[in-house]
């Protein structure tokens, strides 16, 4: 850990030292008294670490314990960090408890390897930047980033609260919360390409989303271990490829429904191709009369299973 002071104050005696618009700022100043006495670990200055858990900050082997001076009334998992500077972390910030695990406040920037954490605050006043996972899950989790945010893939699910400013870089984005364009916004099959199959739980087929589809607890546990969970970027291409050149924009307009129609699809001689992909069904159709004398235009049939039919 780089050098700087690391200290264990209750939530009342740093309330000047958290951000205004910080959740917990924003409950006490609500009155809510209970947090008072809470047990902040304060780190003031810049900081590193091999790993960080949230579930269990303080237990015994843990970089931060080492550092706070022994106590009876030392717990196991604070109720916050603050961090006074910039944090680094060489592996992991995991959480897989929704309800006590630490919540975690950075003052500057927050730089790690991979961020899964759900059930509790990330709050981060600079830029976030992750290698490769980020991960925010749960109704009761909250990540909050000022400065921007990137990561090699990002995943939101379960109505957990994200709010990002500054901007954001991603190269893979499943975001089923915000409404924005990703990877997850029709259908979930492309998580496949993403996480190896030790991530998943047994043979949900995305019917309910992105999260019914994966092993958290295995995940966090590989996490854990100093295991990646996510395949590199040219295993990701060579699993769902794309043709980059095809359209003029990702917008469903006439040009780019022709420019589908006109790539080859319909082989020379034939009215209709048809095909698949995971959970997906596609008929792309040139201009033709059918065997009963109707005339068909060109158009792009696809059924999402069980979730979408479009009819262009």
């Amino acid at each position: 850990m780089a050098s700087s002071m690391i200290g264990l104050s209750r939530v009342s005696q740093l309330a000047d030292r958290l951000p205004a618009d910080c959740p917990v700022s924003q409950r006490l100043e609500e009155g809510a008294e209970d947090l008072d006495a809470e047990w902040v670990v304060h780190v003031k200055g810049n900081a590193s670490l091999p790993a960080l858990d949230l579930d269990a900050a303080l237990a015994k082997g843990n970089p931060l314990r080492a550092r706070i001076e022994p106590s009876d009334d030392l717990p196991e998992t604070p109720f916050l960090i603050l961090v006074e500077g910039n944090l680094e972390v060489d592996a992991a910030i995991v959480s897989e408890d929704a309800r006590g695990a630490a919540g975690l406040v950075v003052l500057g920037d927050l730089h790690a390897h991979d961020v899964v954490v759900g059930g509790q605050l990330l709050y981060v006043l600079g830029t976030l930047a992750v290698r490769d996972l980020l991960w925010g899950d749960g109704d009761r989790g909250e990540l909050r980033v000022l400065g921007g945010a990137t990561a090699r893939v990002a995943l939101f699910t379960d109505d957990c609260h994200v709010r990002i400013g500054g901007g954001e870089r991603f190269n893979f984005l499943f975001d089923e919360i915000r409404g924005v364009h990703s990877l997850a916004e029709f259908s979930s099959e492309e998580i496949a390409a993403v996480f190896p199959s030790h991530c998943f739980d047994g043979i949900d087929d995305g019917e309910s989303g992105i999260r019914p589809m994966l092993d958290r607890h295995a995940i966090v546990q590989s996490l854990r271990n100093g295991d990646g969970v996510v395949r590199s970027d040219r295993e990701i291409n060579a699993f769902m490829p794309q043709a980059a050149d095809l359209f003029q924009d990702e917008t469903i307009s006439v040009e780019n429904v022709r420019a589908l129609i006109g790539c080859g699809l319909v082989k020379a001689g034939e009215s209709n191709a048809f095909g698949w992909f995971g959970q997906t069904d596609f008929v792309v159709s040139d201009r033709h009369q059918d065997k009963d004398g109707d005339r068909i235009p060109e158009r792009v049939y696809i059924t999402l299973w069980k979730a979408f039919d479009f009819h262009l």
